[in-house]
């Protein structure tokens, strides 16, 4: 069978900027009238202002650009076909088809790390807190990727569909209150980490062969190096990021002379708010679905993802 299209289209790729830290750094010596080589401002200074107003910026409205997504093909809750202790380093489980090749897996609340998977066998295990016996649920985990931060929204299309549904989100700490297969909700998801602090995915409620989509804003690049590239689309990036961190510098200088350095961020507001509102148009129809299928679904669900990330 073939699958549509997710309703979100393709995501913000497409927007993606081209600014370099070097070319910012260079603006905004041009906004405070120093030579590259100033005195007044140093180069890390001046880096660290334009990184904190991209942060800043990042942080301050659900942009389209900051959007990404990964899909992923699930695999079904299985069991453990033995019983294992906290110095198992292998062990079977009753179907590990899709499992990602390496990376975590969730044994009754433990997310237990693996390096690789032959056949049913679970190899290289680490992290294994408590005993688990033969029998003892297993969840398949999906590693998120390393820009991955926060505000996710997870789409399933099951094997005997072409439509996408969005899954709720339940914070893992309330994981326990929500089972499968009831009147409450009959699928869910969750952020978890393993003990080095790498994020996974767990999705309850599939089958075998389902496929998902996780959408969610991606971390803010720091740029350190001069070729590193700015995530702000580049229609936009000089006329906020440069004013922004010129306006701090020449605050943290007590160079504000004659209300300068005020005029400068009045005018990055005004473009600012310019940007918010060409892309808070092209979002609206973004936030009107997850606000209309979390309420639908269950209020409390809805309630704990708005209060979490707003």
């Amino acid at each position: 069978m073939s699958y549509s299209n997710s309703p979100f289209g393709t995501g913000a790729a497409s927007m993606a900027g081209t600014t370099t830290l070097q070319t910012l750094r260079e603006a905004v010596y041009g906004i405070l009238n120093e030579p590259l080589t100033s005195n007044v401002y140093s180069n890390s200074l001046v880096d660290e202002y334009v990184n904190n107003a991209i942060i800043r910026l990042s942080m301050k409205k659900k942009w389209q650009f900051m959007r990404q997504k990964q899909p992923f093909i699930m695999a079904q809750e299985t069991t453990l076909s033995e019983d294992i202790t906290t110095a198992t380093t292998d062990f079977d489980i009753g179907n590990a088809t899709n499992f990602q090749a390496d990376g975590a897996l969730w044994v009754e609340g433990d997310v237990v790390d693996y390096t690789s998977i032959a056949a049913n066998n679970i190899v290289g295990t680490t992290n294994i807190d408590i005993s688990h016996n033969s029998g003892a649920l297993v969840a398949p985990l999906y590693k998120l990727p390393s820009d991955f931060f926060r505000e996710p929204v997870f789409l399933r299309q099951t094997t005997n569909t072409e439509v996408y549904s969005e899954v709720p989100f339940v914070h893992e700490d309330n994981w326990n209150n929500y089972k499968t297969n009831t009147s409450m909700m009959s699928s869910k998801f969750t952020i978890v980490t393993d003990k080095s602090e790498v994020m996974y995915l767990r999705v309850d409620g599939v089958s075998q062969g389902d496929r998902g989509i996780l959408y969610y804003k991606k971390r803010p690049r720091v740029l350190s190096a001069d070729a590193d590239v700015c995530d702000i689309p580049d229609e936009w990036v000089l006329n906020i990021i440069p004013p922004l961190a010129a306006y701090k510098l020449m605050v943290y200088r007590g160079d504000n002379i004659d209300g300068l350095a005020d005029r400068i961020q009045q005018e990055a507001e005004a473009e600012l708010f310019r940007m918010e509102k060409y892309y808070g148009m092209r979002e609206q129809g973004w936030s009107k679905l997850i606000t209309s299928t979390y309420q639908s679904v269950h209020p409390y669900a809805y309630y704990r993802r708005r209060t979490r990330y707003e």
